[in-house]
């Protein structure tokens, strides 16, 4: 069981939280938090995170899905915050950047396994993370379809399991790129989708469509537990 917390969206789920344009999504197993990007703003990141009461300090591991400013505009506040968390990025360029903090920072080249049933996985400067359950994976991935789509295929080759559930902040552009994800997800043995961060209104409506009670929209506020 894990509890999946979303602390930075622009779609908004509760009227005292600040959405703004990114994401991050706070998720705690039995023993561990992991952050999963880290939006746009430290302070509206901070200010969400105190609200809904999680504790920065309280991170394990920090993983950056991708360096677009809207994944990693917090992290060198959290970094000042928290100089125990572990973070992993997806280039040698962005680890650079890092080299002065106290913080462990490391490149995932193909898959490595951070804590027990708790990996990150790494294709063409994207990272997913993949929680091992009994009954599947929980994955979350944040990119165009296209590099969402491989890093998917590749979490399914090397774990030799469904994704039970996925988070996912797909960037979609138009409906067609929406319709296409949507048989090799099922391939991939998805089951469960929340849907945030870059999904419009339209991509939404063909994906509830599909996927109908199992399609969740999420926003900054949402919080879930998920059985894997």
């Amino acid at each position: 069981m894990l509890k999946l917390s979303v602390v930075y969206d622009n779609n908004q789920k509760r009227e005292d939280l600040t959405p703004s344009w990114g994401f991050s999504s706070f998720i705690k197993t039995h023993d561990k938090s992991v952050l999963f990007d880290t939006g746009a703003d430290s302070q509206i990141l901070m200010d969400n995170m105190e609200k809904m009461g999680l504790d920065p300090h309280d991170i394990n591991a920090i993983i950056i899905s991708h360096t677009h400013r809207d994944h990693t505009g917090g992290l060198r506040e959290l970094l000042r915050i928290n100089s125990s968390a572990s973070v992993y990025v997806p280039n040698t360029g962005f680890k650079r950047k890092l080299e002065n903090k106290k913080n462990d920072v490391f490149q995932i080249r193909n898959y490595q396994e951070i804590y027990p049933g708790i990996s990150v996985i790494s294709h063409n400067n994207t990272q997913a993370l993949v929680l091992d359950g009994e009954n599947g994976m929980f994955m979350a991935v944040s990119r165009i379809p296209t590099k969402a789509l491989e890093i998917m295929k590749k979490a399914r080759k090397l774990m030799d399991k469904d994704i039970n559930f996925l988070l996912g902040g797909f960037c979609l552009h138009n409906s067609s790129e929406t319709a296409k994800i949507i048989k090799p997800m099922e391939r991939l043995g998805v089951r469960k989708i929340m849907i945030c961060h870059c999904c419009g209104e339209l991509d939404e409506k063909i994906l509830m469509e599909k996927f109908a009670g199992d399609c969740i929209r999420a926003g900054v506020g949402s919080r879930s537990m998920i059985q894997v």
